[in-house]
């Protein structure tokens, strides 16, 4: 039989190898069982490919516009979701407004909703005409109801903040101008008029139906 003597400082290199390797194992066995358990907690709270959805519309039984306390208000009369913060979008052109409406999403504008990029968009003309209070309530600056739906703005419970004097819709203008002017709403004296698309007009977003 063959017998073969290692040297002293082999024995000793061989050894260290040895310990080194069990001592690698020994701290990395509880470390990556630790990690599994770790990524096991993380999958089951938030599994892959779960889909979170902007929170739904909200309802009482006295008011129109029903303030969700997320950063949006209900309008029961259409059951559109309004942006509370009217003021979030500055003045700008219609094409640029549409951009930013669709960018919005939860956490930009106080919105608390889980809404994602998307949600939001402008309203239509017959959304914003919608806005317009009956005649015979004579509101002036801003041309609103007021949170019950019965009063005007400025003088009842206000459901929105930093309201402007206009803002954008999505719907173009007549078919003979459509390429170059959409509907705009004018809050100052109650009006939907056709504007010119390179014009300087707030937006304020929606979300909801259609």
């Amino acid at each position: 039989m063959l017998h073969i003597r290692l040297p002293g400082f082999a024995i000793k290199i061989l050894y260290g190898a040895v310990f080194i390797f069990f001592l690698a194992f020994t701290f990395t066995l509880p470390v990556s069982v630790q990690a599994r358990k770790h990524r096991n907690y993380i999958n089951t709270q938030h599994p892959v490919g779960t889909v979170v959805k902007a929170s739904g519309p909200c309802f009482n039984n006295s008011d129109r516009y029903v303030d969700c306390g997320n950063g949006t208000v209900t309008d029961t009369v259409t059951r559109l979701i309004w942006l509370k913060k009217a003021d979030c979008l500055e003045a700008t052109d219609w094409a640029t407004a549409n951009y930013k409406a669709a960018e919005i999403k939860s956490g930009d504008c106080n919105l608390s909703d889980n809404s994602s990029p998307g949600d939001w968009r402008l309203p239509t003309k017959d959304e914003v005409t919608a806005l317009l209070p009956p005649s015979n309530l004579n509101c002036t600056n801003p041309t609103l109801v007021d949170q019950e739906g019965s009063g005007c703005f400025a003088q009842g419970t206000q459901w929105a903040t930093g309201i402007q004097f206009n803002y954008w819709s999505s719907t173009t203008g007549p078919y003979q101008e459509a390429g170059n002017s959409a509907w705009a709403i004018f809050l100052n004296f109650g009006g939907v008029i056709n504007t010119s698309k390179p014009s300087l007009v707030y937006g304020w977003p929606v979300r909801g139906t259609p």
